[in-house]
């Protein structure tokens, strides 16, 4: 976001605190004053409404006593009970009333009631002669005569007009207001008037309020419920009027000035903001733009801060930029060369040969030159670390680089330009050494028998001499590889033949070498794109007693897999390859599962004492996630865990640690048997057997190949003894002539397993072949019973 966009968002916050503040004062103030204003005109409005009702009552009064006067209607009041009168009063009344009338006014009449309570209108007048206007009028006129008063006022609402009433209780005789004791004989004058001064007063209200916004606290209809200002005022004798200011006008009204509040303010803070913009880039953008721009444009070297032309503050930024760049370039240069540098020997890392490996084919490739690269590992390190220390394996990883670099030096002096040569340490014990050179072969094996001719006896560090050796791959450019990956890829398993052919040589990168790479490609994809349960299956290897081999008191289970794409590869091939890319686990729990869903079968077929082994990798030691696999597995099949017994392939090359003894436990816990499969091919001693918890010890199949030889015979009767002073139980595997058979049987009754017996067969052909646990295989049999 741009530094002048960046400026004004910061801004903006309080600047619209500011403003909305501002604004909600200025609201304040308006919403007062209107609510005062239209206070005032409530005010006024019912002083309106009290002066007309003050009017209509004294009207009303001034009618009464004219009436009172009137010798006619004294007279009516006095005789009500002949007609004579009552006709002379109506017509007296009714000349009076005229005279004293306001033409505006829209209604009234005069009503009489005796001492029975029989009334008699006297006048009425009506803009509508037909109509009976003193329905609700009589109800009042009755409720008035039953009642103690004297005298009382109603104004009330009709629907169409307001009207007042004014009833008064006479004593006929003095034509004054009775005694309690006269009220039974007096009469009452009942007025209603609906003058044009009150509804033209109410209507005004109601015009600009509402309909319902007035009411009489004796009125039989009130105000509406409604949230506003309420004012009250006494008009008459028990009588106040309301007039309710709703929320809805006050509403209106401050909605309205909060609508100009919001214009003129957003007006004005944009105007603001447009304003601080420029005044912001003119005196703070501008300057740093410049400085981007020269940045970008020329050598941050070349800029100089000037304290006279430059403001302060483009000044410091200058000077703590070119501070702060000046650091960091002497820091990338040498974070570039750590990345670069092993730092234990000053050798280039990995990182920096490959780059000079890439950068030397493409001088090659250019020139039509070979390229030799010798990858190094020494023998027997892990030894040195575990015997001596790691001090003394730095040592001696420190003296072997600066051994190589003398050498380089000496290969770089007698090589003729351009031809040239680079070593690096790539990692733990491994070197490589990168040679241009038209005959780069040729000095690449000579180079190779040099670095070999230092371990001839050993290797000198100081006071000692460390079992230590070397060995070398050799691949060459163009030949074994067109990249850097390849070529560093065929050294290195050129580097691992040699190592197989007894280490301390080197090999070249054969085309041999490189149809095995392939295969091991292709079998690992194949791997791990395979469907496990379509592809693999299962085979058995009966193992059989020592004591009587036409028993089967055991079944190995071997791994097949036929692949869709490479066809039936062997076991030997491709569970190495499972164990180096990972995907051994899959296919350790697939052969676990298949193989346990079998068992309920073979062990009724050949009892409860039957064995059914199953291979694991032994790189499940490595951790405890093949134990959370097993446990509920095993829960399944609880009255077969006698049955079972998993083997752990001793060739697999596993550093027994704290750790896969602890898993090696947890397996025996469960109440299963553990053996170690091939022993003898590894790197297990006899010493280690005794803290691990095995119970079969399986020796492997080149032993009893070489059986017939004295000291083969001599070392596998050795590693049988050790096994039984450990109470181990014995198998001999690979038994495959007579005569393997009868020198194994010198050894003890021990289980024996191998082709003399039995090939590995399916589960239908094991069930089918033997029954009732007798072999079918004659040549064993016959050897039993001869």
């Amino acid at each position: 976001m741009p530094l002048n966009r960046r400026a004004l968002f910061a801004l903006i916050p309080p600047l619209a605190v500011a403003f909305i503040g501002i604004a909600y004062l200025f609201y304040q103030q308006r919403t007062d004053a209107i609510q005062k204003l239209e206070r005032a005109r409530a005010e006024f409005a019912l002083a309106n409404v009290h002066a007309s009702i003050q009017l209509s009552r004294d009207h009303l009064m001034g009618v009464e006593q004219a009436l009172l006067q009137s010798p006619a209607f004294v007279s009516f009041l006095q005789q009500s009970g002949e007609e004579l009168w009552s006709l002379a009063s109506r017509r007296t009344s009714e000349q009076l009333i005229a005279t004293l009338a306001n033409q505006a006014d829209l209604y009234y009449s005069l009503v009489v009631l005796d001492r029975f309570h029989n009334s008699t209108v006297m006048v009425e007048t009506s803009l509508d002669p037909f109509a009976d206007h003193l329905t609700e009028e009589r109800m009042l006129f009755k409720r008035f005569a039953d009642s103690q008063l004297t005298r009382d006022v109603l104004i009330y609402n009709t629907g169409n007009e307001y009207r007042m009433a004014l009833m008064t209780r006479v004593e006929p005789l003095s034509l004054h207001q009775p005694l309690p004791s006269q009220l039974a004989d007096s009469v009452v004058i009942a007025q209603v008037l609906s003058g044009f001064a009150l509804n033209d007063s109410m209507a005004k209200v109601m015009a600009r309020y509402g309909k319902g916004a007035i009411s009489f606290n004796r009125s039989p209809k009130l105000a509406k419920e409604e949230q506003g200002i309420l004012l009250s005022q006494p008009v008459l004798e028990g009588h106040t009027v309301n007039l309710l200011l709703p929320s809805s006008l006050l509403n209106d009204e401050t909605m309205r000035v909060l609508r100009q509040v919001s214009i003129l303010f957003a007006t004005v803070m944009l105007l603001t903001l447009l304003l601080m913009a420029l005044l912001i880039r003119l005196t703070l953008v501008r300057p740093i733009q410049d400085l981007e721009s020269a940045i970008k444009s020329n050598e941050l070297d070349a800029i100089r801060p000037n304290r006279n032309s430059d403001v302060r503050e483009l000044y410091s930024l200058k000077r703590a930029f070119l501070k702060l760049y000046r650091k960091l370039k002497m820091a990338h240069e040498e974070s570039h060369n750590l990345a670069l540098t092993d730092s234990l020997t000053g050798l280039p890392n990995r990182l920096a040969f490959t780059e000079q490996v890439n950068q030397g084919i493409e001088f090659c490739r250019e020139r039509e030159q070979t390229a030799c690269l010798l990858f190094i590992d020494l023998d027997n390190f892990k030894f040195v670390n575990d015997s001596f220390g790691h001090k003394v394996g730095d040592e001696l990883l420190i003296h072997f680089a600066h051994q190589l670099s003398n050498i380089a030096i000496q290969y770089r002096q007698d090589l003729q330009l351009p031809s040239t040569i680079q070593l690096a340490r790539l990692a733990g014990d491994e070197f490589a050494i990168l040679i241009l050179a038209n005959d780069g072969r040729e000095q690449g094996e000579q180079l190779a028998t040099d670095i070999i001719e230092l371990f001839s006896s050993g290797f000198e560090l100081g006071q000692l001499l460390l079992p230590v050796r070397a060995s070398i791959g050799i691949a060459q450019y163009p030949q074994d590889a067109a990249h850097a990956g390849a070529l560093l890829s065929n050294a290195d398993a050129a580097m691992y033949q040699a190592k197989q052919h007894g280490k301390n040589q080197y090999r070249l990168f054969s085309q041999q070498m490189a149809q095995r790479l392939q295969r091991r490609k292709e079998i690992e994809e194949s791997l791990r794109n395979a469907n496990l349960s379509e592809e693999l299956t299962l085979a058995f290897m009966p193992v059989f007693s020592g004591v009587d081999l036409s028993r089967v008191v055991g079944a190995e289970v071997l791994l097949r897999w036929n692949s869709p794409a490479l066809g039936a590869v062997e076991p030997s091939d491709f569970i190495p390859i499972a164990e180096a890319c990972g995907v051994y686990r899959a296919i350790d729990h697939w052969v676990v599962e298949k193989a346990l869903s079998v068992l309920p079968e073979l062990e009724a077929k050949f009892g409860e004492s039957f064995k059914l082994c199953i291979n694991v990798s032994a790189a499940e030691l490595k951790d405890h996630q093949f134990s959370d696999f097993l446990r509920p597995l095993l829960k399944q099949h609880q009255p077969y865990l006698k049955n079972i017994e998993l083997e752990i392939t001793e060739t697999f090359q596993l550093e027994w640690t704290e750790i896969s003894n602890k898993v090696m436990q947890e397996w025996a816990d469960f109440g299963i048997s553990l053996a170690i499969d091939d022993f003898g091919t590894g790197y297990t001693s006899i010493k280690q057997l005794s803290s691990f918890p095995i119970n079969t010890l399986k020796v492997d199949r080149s032993f009893t190949d070489e059986v017939e030889k004295p000291t083969v015979r001599i070392l596998m009767e050795s590693l049988i003894r050790a096994a039984e002073a450990l109470n181990l139980n014995v198998t001999i595997e690979g038994v495959e002539t007579e005569t393997q058979l009868e020198i194994v049987q010198q050894f003890g009754q021990h289980a024996l397993q191998g082709h003399l017996f039995c090939s590995p067969i399916s589960l239908e052909q094991l069930l089918l072949s033997y029954h009732s646990s007798t072999v079918v295989n004659e040549r064993a049999f016959d050897k039993i019973n001869g």
